[in-house]
């Protein structure tokens, strides 16, 4: 039978194999790993020792071709002499390198460290003789072609047990990936489970906290309720009551002022711009006309009454200017007339006003306006320290869902090492 043709394809029979199935926990995660780490790593080292064998052999195959290659004079007398020197020429590189080449001592394969420096090493003296064959590729081809077929074949024996190593280095490489993954997802885990427990733990010291605060809550509330409970307390709303109701007889007495100052509010302000009055009767005269009711009283009386003369003489005299000046001075002369009326009016109330503030004193108010204070301070920090153990608990129910997902992670990927299917019991 001719190879390669009226050969029927086998059929490959596909095999079901049934992965063993074993539970463990979380924590035999990593002397798994390690475990078959060191497993794979042994037949690394075992495959490469192999491998490594036929490489020598091979080898040692083509050091006997370039001793017989050096002894054969190819039958170059016969041609011409340039190319003779050619044909030697290529013939002497040819057996040098592959001489220099096969003499290499490897270190024996005790190691992963040591694959990769044989892997290196066969990689390197691939790479000259394949480069010095590329160079006389034609010069054996033709004067040496039972040779080429013998250095074709060997080498490709060792290209062929290169690829290989290749293979199985590769397969190492991504088998480290997959441990070190799981690591890291092991890793993570229980990184998410410490900061779960100091989540916890600030949890119970918040909690302590809110605890303290709702003493002193219950605290200032009993203190509050005990003040407000006495008779003082009593007395002293009775009194606010009655300062509160004092509110409209200072709203009459200020509107009957201000529409009396109102009417004489042209001539003020014009007499302002041109009296030679000095700088306290000038700030008097300024709050007189904004607000008359707040400086209405005995001890500027004599001042006010300066000024609304003054402000009367420079109507008549024509030096301020009025629409009506009989009217205007008719104002002037009726405001000076009840101005007794209206300080005697803003003293009583004053008086009355002071008197009922006085009895205030009865309650220590600002012991009251203390707790209060105290207690709104309390409620603010409480329901922050609440708000921070809501975002607190946010963050631990989110974590939780990460450790199944890492540990669906860790379960697929131990799936992918080994022939056993895990599966993590918390």
């Amino acid at each position: 039978m001719v190879f390669g043709r009226g050969e029927k394809k086998e059929e490959k029979q596909r095999t079901k194999t049934t992965r063993i199935r074993k539970e463990i926990s979380l924590s035999e995660v990593n002397k798994i790993i390690e475990d078959f780490k060191t497993i794979r790593e042994k037949t690394l080292i075992t495959e490469t020792k192999s491998i490594k064998n036929k490489i020598v052999s091979n080898l040692g195959d083509l050091l006997k071709i370039s001793k017989t290659l050096e002894k054969d004079n190819l039958k170059v007398d016969d041609i011409d002499k340039h190319l003779k020197i050619l044909v030697l020429r290529g013939k002497s590189q040819l057996i040098s390198i592959i001489k220099n080449e096969v003499i290499w001592i490897f270190n024996e394969i005790n190691s992963y460290d040591d694959v990769l420096k044989f892997d290196k090493q066969i990689s390197q003296i691939l790479k000259k003789i394949g480069d010095v064959l590329g160079r006389q590729s034609r010069v054996i081809h033709i004067f040496a072609k039972k040779y080429a077929n013998k250095l074709k074949n060997t080498l490709s024996s060792i290209d062929s047990s290169v690829k290989g190593l290749h293979i199985i280095l590769e397969n190492h490489r991504k088998l480290n990936e997959n441990i070190i993954s799981i690591s890291n997802d092991f890793l993570g885990i229980n990184q998410i489970k410490e900061e779960q427990e100091k989540r916890k733990e600030r949890v119970n010291k918040l909690t302590e906290s809110i605890n303290s605060q709702k003493t002193v809550i219950k605290s200032r509330n009993d203190d509050i309720e005990i003040l407000k409970a006495s008779n003082e307390y009593s007395e002293f709303l009775n009194i606010k009551s009655d300062i509160e109701k004092l509110d409209p007889e200072k709203k009459q007495i200020k509107n009957d002022i201000d529409l009396q100052f109102t009417k004489i509010s042209r001539p003020l302000g014009k007499y302002s711009y041109i009296s030679s009055l000095d700088k306290p009767q000038k700030n008097l005269m300024e709050k007189l006309i904004k607000n008359p009711f707040e400086v209405l009283n005995q001890e500027n009386k004599a001042d006010i009454i300066t000024i609304l003369e003054s402000t009367r003489k420079g109507v008549e005299a024509g030096s301020v200017s009025v629409k009506d000046t009989t009217k205007s001075l008719i104002q002037l002369d009726e405001t000076i007339k009840i101005l007794d009326n209206f300080i005697n009016n803003i003293s009583e109330f004053n008086s009355k006003r002071a008197k009922l503030e006085d009895s205030l004193k009865i309650f220590n108010s600002k012991d009251l306006d203390h707790r209060e204070s105290e207690l709104v301070r309390a409620l603010n920090e409480k329901n922050d320290l609440e708000e921070r153990i809501q975002n607190i608990d946010n963050e631990i129910s989110q974590n939780k869902k990460e450790i199944p997902r890492l540990i669906l992670e860790i379960e697929s990927k131990l799936g992918k090492v080994s022939a056993t299917q895990y599966t993590i019991v918390q």
